[in-house]
C-alpha cells in the first residue's frame, strides 16, 4: 500500500499516515544506528508544532524498522511543499541511508550544512556517510563542526584524525609539487584548524613557504619545529639563516655561536658565526639603511648607502678626490653618495656630472666599488693586483678579480648585468669588509 502523508499545507494537523511494511525492510545497519538521531536535534530556526509532531512521528517510525525507501518518500512530500525546510532533508537522508543508499544520503545532506554548519542531526549523519563512502577528509570535517556539542563526533574526530593527517600531507605535497598553490593552500587550512601543533601541519606550513617564497612564514615554521627536533643542525642553521635575514639578527647569532661551540672547528659554521656577528652589527644602524637590506632590488643611491654605513673605510676614510654630481644635491643620501664618489668607488658620468641615483645598481658595479676599496687597502691583497690601474674595467675584468677575491664563486655566477638584492649586497659588503681585514 503506498504511503500518504497529509502535509500540504502547515496548518494541517492530521497525524501522518502509519507506513505499512509490505517486505522485510532494510533496517538502519546497527553500526549506524547512533549517529541516526531526531532531524530536529541541532537544527536552529523554528518549527511549528504541527510540522515538528509530523516529522517526529515519521521518524518514530524509522526508529520502529520502517522501510528506507518509504521513509524518503514521505519526506519528499515535505520538501515539495517547502525545500528549504531541512530537517525532512535530514529524515530523507536517515531513509537514503536505512535503504542502503549512502552516497545519496551524503548528497541530500549538502544544502543542510552548508546553510547550518552547526546542525547536530545532519552533521553526524553526513559524517557517517561520508565514513561509509570512505571519504574520511569530509566526515572529519562534519565531526569537527560540532565536536563541541556531540560527543560521538568529537571522539569519530578524534579517531580519524591520524589518517586525515595523512591523507592532507599527502594532498599538500602533490598540490605544491604541482604548483596548485590555492589548493595548497586550502588543504593547509584545513590542517591548520584541525591539528595546528602536529609534524604534519608545521612541515606542511614549511613547505608551503618555501614554495610561496615567504621566508617570514618558513621562519615561524622553523621555530615550531626546531622545538621538536632541538639538535636537528640543519633545521637549526635554515633558522639561523632567516633569523639573519627576516627576523632577529641576535638570536641568528646565537644560533650559529650554539652550533659552533657544539661543532668545534668546523669551518663552515665559523663562516657563518662571521657573518652573523656583521649582520648583527649591522642590525644596530639606523631603520631607514637597516631596511635597504631587505630590497628586492637595489638602486645606486641604496648601495652607496649600504657601503657608507656597513664599511668604518668608507665612512671615517679619506676624502680622496673632489668629484661633482649635481643630481645629488638635494638627495637625501648626498652625504653617503658624495663620500663613495670622492673615494673613487662609485662613478659619475663626466660630461653631464650625474650619478643617477635612481638607477638600478648592477652586480658589475657593486663588485667593482669593493675590489676599488680593497685595492686601496696596504699592503694590497694580491687578488686585487693590476685593478686599480683599470680606469674603466671591464664586466669580464671584474668578473674575474671578483672571483679571485671569493666575491663570488666562479665567473658564471658573476652574472655582472643582473641587479641585486639588498641581502645579497650585504653578503658581498661583508666580504668585502674580511679582505679588508676589517
Amino acid at each position: 500500500m503506498p504511503l500518504a502523508l497529509a502535509c500540504g499545507s502547515a496548518g494541517t494537523s492530521a497525524p501522518p499516515t502509519p507506513i505499512v511494511e509490505k517486505e522485510p525492510m532494510a533496517a538502519v545497519p546497527a553500526a549506524d544506528r547512533p549517529f541516526v538521531v531526531d532531524p530536529l536535534d541541532g537544527y536552529e530556526l523554528l518549527v511549528d508544532e504541527d510540522r515538528k509532531g509530523r516529522l517526529r512521528s515519521l521518524f518514530a517510525q524509522l526508529e520502529a524498522g520502517a522501510p528506507g525507501a518509504a521513509l524518503v518518500s514521505a519526506a519528499d512530500e515535505f520538501l515539495a511543499v517547502d525545500d528549504t525546510f531541512h530537517p525532512a532533508r535530514v529524515l530523507a537522508a536517515q531513509g537514503e541511508l536505512a535503504a542502503g543508499n549512502r552516497e545519496a544520503a551524503f548528497e541530500r545532506l549538502t544544502p543542510a550544512v552548508t546553510e547550518l554548519p552547526r546542525y547536530t542531526a545532519a552533521q553526524l549523519l553526513r559524517g557517517r556517510a561520508a565514513e561509509g563512502l570512505g571519504d574520511l577528509v569530509a566526515a572529519a570535517e562534519a565531526y569537527g563542526a560540532i565536536g563541541d556539542v556531540s560527543g560521538l563526533a568529537a571522539d569519530r574526530f578524534r579517531d580519524l584524525l591520524p589518517a586525515v593527517e595523512d591523507i592532507l600531507g599527502r594532498r599538500l605535497e602533490d598540490a605544491i609539487a604541482r604548483q596548485r598553490l590555492d589548493l595548497a593552500e586550502e588543504v593547509l587550512e584545513r590542517l591548520s584548524r584541525w591539528s595546528p601543533d602536529s609534524l604534519v601541519t608545521l612541515e606542511g606550513r614549511r613547505a608551503l613557504a618555501v614554495a610561496t617564497d615567504d621566508p617570514v612564514a618558513e621562519l615561524a615554521s622553523l621555530i615550531r619545529l626546531q622545538e621538536r627536533w632541538p639538535e636537528d643542525r640543519a633545521l637549526a642553521e635554515r633558522r639561523g639563516d632567516l633569523e639573519l635575514e627576516v627576523g632577529d639578527p641576535g638570536r641568528g647569532l646565537a644560533v650559529f655561536e650554539s652550533l659552533a661551540g657544539r661543532h668545534p672547528g668546523d669551518p663552515g659554521l665559523a663562516a657563518k658565526v662571521r657573518r652573523a656577528k656583521f649582520r648583527w652589527r649591522f642590525s644596530q644602524l639606523p631603520r631607514e639603511v637597516t631596511e635597504i637590506a631587505a630590497k628586492a632590488a637595489l638602486d645606486r643611491a641604496d648601495h652607496a648607502q649600504l657601503l657608507y654605513w656597513a664599511l668604518p673605510a668608507v665612512r671615517y676614510g679619506r676624502g680622496g678626490e673632489a668629484r661633482i654630481a649635481t643630481d645629488i644635491l638635494d638627495h637625501p643620501q648626498r652625504e653617503a653618495i658624495a663620500r663613495v664618489v670622492n673615494l673613487g668607488l662609485m662613478r659619475v658620468e663626466q660630461s653631464v656630472h650625474r650619478f643617477s641615483p635612481e638607477r638600478e645598481v648592477s652586480r658589475a658595479e657593486v663588485f667593482e666599488s669593493l675590489l676599488r676599496l680593497v685595492s686601496s687597502k696596504a699592503p694590497q691583497p694580491s687578488c686585487v693586483a693590476g685593478f686599480e690601474a683599470s680606469r674603466r674595467p671591464s664586466m669580464a675584468f671584474v668578473c674575474e678579480v671578483a672571483t679571485r677575491c671569493g666575491l663570488v664563486p666562479s665567473e658564471a655566477d658573476c652574472l655582472p648585468r643582473t641587479g641585486i638584492s639588498g641581502s645579497e649586497a650585504l653578503d658581498l659588503i661583508r666580504l668585502g669588509s674580511e679582505l679588508l681585514g676589517s
